[in-house]
């Protein structure tokens, strides 16, 4: 029961730190002359999404392996938990943002939305087209591509069971991938002529070009398994473990001029593997600076802050900043930013704890029900 409790904390604490990464970049747009290093570093907290991928691979992989061996239909269970866990806050959202932004054309919508965004939306079939994929709720791309994931998951289960055969998956996967998106990215150029800069969005979100992150994750499930059980003899392995983590992070910025580099190594996949590395880390030794209340907190109600944090954001964010300019004139840059991040953390965090405890928890019991009644029957 102790290592349950364990494993959930640095679960949570990932949860947590991607879910910053992902209001760092966001947030970053509040700020002009931003240093050129910071401002990298703060782009690639969009890597926060790739994080959230890997460990949604590996909770789903602990979940089947828990639960195929007490319940009647755990193929079904599945679905039906998945489809609960999120859907109920994705509805809302689809409703609120879609009252709130209008029909007229967007960044992502060059030609309006129509009943057809919002329909495919509806059914999560969004993630298989340029001007749907994140069109009607900011950041949906990635409910798209984790739907579309949660479908192979059962198959992926029964037939990657080792090793071996995931290290096989990805060595095939990562350059098949790669070939994919390039021929999808030409085929539908033409289509998009004039709003070109649609189609190369799209060909890196999509989810072929993310799937190689989930098989990171279910990479992470095993070497997990292999960790835990040899977790006192590998604890001198997390500190340098951790410590290559957060180098690996801070050299991105150099290696990523380098264009052999990105060739070999996209950046997704660059930072999947450091991920793998850091979670390892964190599950053997779960350092506090990382795994802490705060981080274990946001990560529990990290699903509603993705999806409020683009609306309160927006809404407050400059009046923040204005705010923050008036009552601290002298203050550099730097630690504004850090001012400004706290206090938009402390907003979204409270509205997303509501909307976890009155949307996102009811809708887990209602799934719950649905499985109890079905596994009686």
């Amino acid at each position: 029961m102790q290592n349950k409790t364990k494993h959930y904390e640095f679960i949570d604490a990932l949860r947590g730190i991607a879910i910053l990464g992902v209001l760092a970049v966001h947030s970053k747009r509040l700020f002009d002359g931003i240093p050129s290093l910071l401002f990298t570093y703060l782009e690639q907290g969009a890597r926060g999404v790739q994080l959230f991928f890997i460990i949604s691979a590996l909770t789903l992989f602990m979940s089947l392996t828990s639960r195929s061996k007490i319940e009647k239909n755990p193929t079904l269970n599945f679905f039906i938990r998945r489809f609960f866990r999120i859907a109920p806050l994705f509805y809302v959202g689809i409703i609120f943002y879609t009252l709130k932004n209008g029909v007229d054309p967007s960044y992502w919508a060059p030609y309006g939305l129509g009943i057809w965004h919002i329909l495919s939306t509806v059914f999560f079939f969004h993630g298989w087209f340029p001007t749907s994929i994140n069109s009607v709720v900011p950041g949906g791309w990635s409910i798209a591509v984790e739907m579309m994931f949660y479908l192979i998951v059962p198959f992926l289960f029964q037939k990657i069971n080792n090793l071996k055969k995931i290290i096989l998956l990805l060595l095939i996967t990562i350059p098949t991938v790669r070939i994919i998106t390039y021929i999808v990215y030409y085929l539908l150029l033409p289509l998009f002529s004039d709003n070109a800069y649609i189609v190369s969005d799209f060909s890196g979100i999509w989810f072929f070009a993310q799937l190689p992150i989930f098989l990171l994750g279910i990479l992470l499930f095993y070497l997990f398994q292999i960790c835990f059980k040899k977790k006192e003899v590998l604890k001198n392995m997390a500190l340098p473990m951790l410590v290559f983590s957060i180098i690996a992070i801070l050299l991105y910025p150099f290696l990523q001029s380098f264009y052999c580099f990105r060739l070999i190594l996209p950046t997704c996949i660059y930072f999947g593997i450091i991920f793998v590395f850091f979670a390892l880390a964190l599950s053997i030794y779960p350092v506090k600076l990382f795994v802490n209340k705060i981080t274990m907190f946001l990560g529990k109600i990290s699903f509603s802050f993705y999806i409020w944090h683009f609306f309160i954001l927006g809404f407050l964010g400059q009046y923040i900043r204005i705010i923050t300019k008036e009552h601290f004139i002298k203050i550099p840059l730097f630690f504004e930013y850090f001012l400004v991040m706290i206090i938009l953390i402390s907003i979204i965090a409270f509205f997303s704890y509501l909307s976890y405890r009155f949307i996102e928890i009811p809708g887990i019991k209602w799934g719950k029900k649905i499985i109890i009644f079905l596994e009686n029957k």
